[in-house]
């Protein structure tokens, strides 16, 4: 018989990952969308209610978005929406600018063939001026950019490495774009990377990227401090 020193807990069933993705993926979309706001409290048994499920799969679902920098979890105050510093933002922009870039260089090799994904993910871009929620519409394709550039980078390593450092970042990203400005030169910086892209000049297009992103990361920094720690 083995004692609580040497036992193991049980792995998870398939059902029951199944429930802590699902639970988790609403989550982030929520935090992404606008809904959760930085430093909102998640209330475990309200989203036991809502969603159905139980306690356990709440608090994994948590530790999972806290493991991707979306929550921070705290000893008798529970989860909540991650609030960054601006020297967090700071620290995290030449990284993300340096991987967002190498993703670019990667992903030329591959553009051609999806020329009709990328085309169709600027028009996207474009229609959102014209939807009924144009900051909600663009953020919507902005992720779906760049998410398209990195799934045609094809380097899994490089998409991890990514994840923690844009997550976090995002309710930002989402309240940076309510200045339509601010999208037209963002819509106009990735037309320029799709463009080199499409030549199939990786250095062109990691230079336009990292400008990009370089960009986004200074504005970001220009927000109100109710949007930062």
């Amino acid at each position: 018989m083995l004692d609580d020193s040497t036992a193991t807990a049980p792995s998870p069933t398939p059902e029951a990952r199944n429930r802590v993705d699902a639970l988790a993926d609403a989550l982030r979309d929520r935090v992404l969308g606008g809904l959760y706001s930085p430093g909102h409290r998640l209330v475990e048994a309200a989203l036991v209610a809502e969603f159905g499920t139980s306690r356990g799969v709440v608090r994994e679902a948590f530790q999972r978005l806290a493991a991707e920098g979306v929550l921070e979890i705290a000893a008798n105050r529970g989860a909540a929406v991650r609030r960054l510093a601006r020297a967090d933002v700071a620290a995290v922009a030449p990284v993300r600018e340096a991987l967002e870039g190498l993703a670019a260089r990667l992903a030329a090799p591959a553009a051609h063939a999806a020329r009709d994904r990328l085309m169709a993910s600027l028009a996207e871009q474009r229609a959102a001026e014209d939807a009924g929620d144009p900051v909600g519409a663009f953020a919507r394709a902005n992720i779906t950019f760049h998410h398209l550039v990195l799934d045609l980078a094809a380097n899994p390593r490089l998409a991890e490495a990514l994840r923690p450092l844009t997550l976090p970042l995002s309710r930002l990203i989402y309240a940076r774009l309510f200045d339509r400005a601010a999208r037209l030169r963002s819509a106009e910086e990735h037309a320029r990377v799709v463009a080199a892209l499409l030549m199939g000049d990786g250095a062109a297009a990691e230079a336009g990227m990292r400008l990009h992103v370089r960009n986004a990361c200074a504005e970001l920094l220009l927000l109100p401090d109710a949007y930062l720690a």
